[in-house]
């Protein structure tokens, strides 16, 4: 796992642990449909989604995988889609 992946869960739980509801902590990694990685990254799907969740009033999962055009997408790990 990097550091940035790393930093945001470790803040996740501590938010979590310590009531701090008015903070939250995510790492967003773009994917395609098929879970595998893009490496050249899409910075307007980026800022869309983190203006999604700056939006929204629950706190979804910290580590926010998402597909373009789709949005956030539950992977069972960091390279396959969920059944």
């Amino acid at each position: 796992m990097g550091l940035s992946k790393l930093f945001a869960s470790y803040f996740d739980s501590l938010v979590k642990k310590r009531g701090l509801n008015h903070c939250r902590f995510y790492y967003g990694d773009e994917r395609k449909a098929d879970g595998t990685a893009i490496y050249r990254v899409n910075g307007e799907e980026h800022a869309k989604l983190y203006w999604e969740l700056a939006e929204d009033k629950t706190h979804g999962p910290w580590m926010q995988t998402f597909v373009k055009g789709v949005g956030y997408t539950k992977f069972d790990s960091q390279y396959t889609p969920s059944s």
